[in-house]
């Protein structure tokens, strides 16, 4: 298996060989992923973090080996980007290479305030930098809050323009939650809520069409409230029948369905 890393500030990932695709996702700096097809200019790559597959230019990756993929799949510590954005700079590189919040930091040694890979050795403020592990509530909100009034942007994963479940997928990852990339992946995670009574800040809550297929993703913000990514990252009213928008003063979306993450604190 061959194996390459994204030491760009993103890769787009589309849904075929060619730049007029879709993007369907993206990768982060720091993600580092499989190779599953090559052709001419173009990689057919799986994400090792969640999974996800999409076709990448081949002038964006760096190669990885075989042993430095398993290596970060088995590290002990992850740490991450914690700020909206971060000047990463490459030593011997006089000019930064500016990343979005959830950004990996690969083999990040935090006396140093540096990491690296194969010979490229890179350093970040220590402010940035957050290591992943369990968390609470408050913290969990915090990190959504930064997003606010980010675009939609369809596949988009940055602080610059993301989607639905790419909120959420970075937010929950950056507090230690782990979650695949979309919404119809992502509602098979966590417990379910059974009653929306019972609807605390920190549930995701998802929505459907009336064929029952998942197409939106938000956080409860308060139990009367979702924080989520429709247009714009924003606040809206979140009631049993669905999504209250005032700026449109309809339902936008319909009953939520609720899931919780146990490992997230009430308080701190």
């Amino acid at each position: 298996m061959e194996y390459g890393i994204a030491l760009t500030p993103h890769i787009p990932m589309r849904s075929a060989p060619e730049e007029e695709a879709e993007m369907v996702s993206e990768l982060l700096f720091g993600e580092h992923f499989k190779i599953l097809q090559r052709e001419p200019r173009w990689l057919l790559i799986e994400n090792c973090f969640d999974g996800d597959q999409g076709w990448i230019d081949w002038k964006m990756a760096t190669a990885l080996s075989e042993e430095e993929a398993l290596a970060l799949d088995n590290a002990p510590e992850v740490w991450a980007v914690r700020h909206p954005v971060a000047d990463i700079r490459r030593k011997g590189d006089n000019y930064p290479i500016r990343v979005s919040m959830g950004t990996i930091l690969p083999h990040y040694d935090a006396q140093k305030s540096e990491f690296g890979i194969g010979d490229q050795v890179f350093t970040i403020a220590k402010r940035a930098v957050i290591q992943i592990g369990p968390s609470h509530i408050r913290a969990l909100i915090r990190t959504a809050e930064l997003y606010m009034n980010a675009s939609y942007v369809w596949g988009g994963r940055l602080i610059s323009g993301l989607d639905c479940s790419g909120l959420t997928q970075v937010v929950y990852r950056l507090n230690g939650i782990d979650l695949p990339r979309n919404a119809r992946q992502q509602i098979a995670c966590g417990e379910p809520v059974e009653r929306f009574e019972d609807a605390y800040p920190g549930d995701l809550a998802f929505f459907a069409k009336d064929n029952g297929k998942i197409t939106h993703v938000g956080i409860v913000y308060t139990p009367d409230s979702i924080l989520h990514c429709s247009g714009d990252v924003h606040v809206d009213r979140l009631t049993a029948e669905g999504i209250w928008s005032d700026r449109l003063n309809t339902y936008t979306h319909s009953a939520p369905i609720l899931r919780r993450f146990s490992s997230l604190k009430k308080r701190k």
